[in-house]
């Protein structure tokens, strides 16, 4: 839970509740129920399984993203320090909120963009988790924490990191993410929540549990027909 002690817009009690019933959906969950409402192609809102959850047991992860394009140059050479920055801005955005992370360099298995500290600051902010293209460290302590790493990387080293642009659009694991973009994540992986969709998400995962548990049934029972499973699957939608 957020600790924070300054700047922070709190959710108005609505909308904090719709996050509370998102959390206790899984992610497959919302993807499937999502798919019903026909609003995007099913090859988007979600992001790729090259980034993995890393802490599976931990449940769902909901929060509102924060975007960061970073990397890791051999030459880091001089450029602009918005490492606090990049904390400023977490700190003004409403709770839960989300860090994604895109290394834009050439090797972004080179840098361990988030530790035990980074962790620490970014949960006293209001964050419950980081994405990232890139890698992450110190999984004991943080595992300790409660907060959620989904990374490509498990790394050792912090390298040259620099934060090049807090804001902008980013890319990681093949999913296009905007800042204060709505993620729901678990250990199947993260999917990007359309917001007008929200509300209704609890109710239409209802819905597609008890078709599938049907259908489940149907598999298992002594009754069973390939033709009689297709007929149910074909009355879903």
């Amino acid at each position: 839970m957020s600790d924070r002690t300054e700047g922070a817009t709190e959710l108005d009690t609505a909308e904090g509740r719709m996050l509370s019933d998102l959390a206790q959906l899984s992610t497959a969950s919302v993807a499937n129920a999502i798919e019903t409402f026909d609003v995007r192609n099913r090859n988007r809102g979600f992001v790729g399984g090259e980034i993995e959850c890393r802490f599976a047991d931990f449940g769902a992860m909901v929060g509102h993203a924060l975007t960061v394009q970073v990397s890791s140059p051999d030459d880091p050479g001089p450029v602009p320090n918005r490492y606090w920055e990049l904390w400023e801005r977490l700190s003004a955005l409403p709770t839960p909120a989300v860090l994604v992370m895109q290394d834009v360099g050439e090797n972004p298995s080179r840098c361990a963009y988030f530790g035990e500290v980074m962790a620490s600051l970014a949960q006293r902010l209001g964050a419950v988790g980081l994405v990232t293209n890139g890698g992450v460290r110190d999984l004991a302590a943080v595992r300790k924490m409660g907060f959620h790493y989904f990374s490509q990387y498990v790394t050792p080293s912090h390298g040259n990191f620099r934060i090049l642009n807090i804001g902008e659009c980013v890319h990681v694991g093949g999913q296009e993410i905007e800042m204060g973009d709505l993620l729901h994540g678990d250990e199947d992986g993260v999917v990007v929540v359309p917001k007008e969709l929200a509300p209704d998400l609890p109710g239409a995962v209802v819905r597609v549990e008890q078709q599938e548990r049907s259908l489940i049934e149907h598999i298992q029972g002594s009754g069973f027909s390939i033709e009689g499973a297709k007929r149910m699957r074909q009355e879903w939608h």
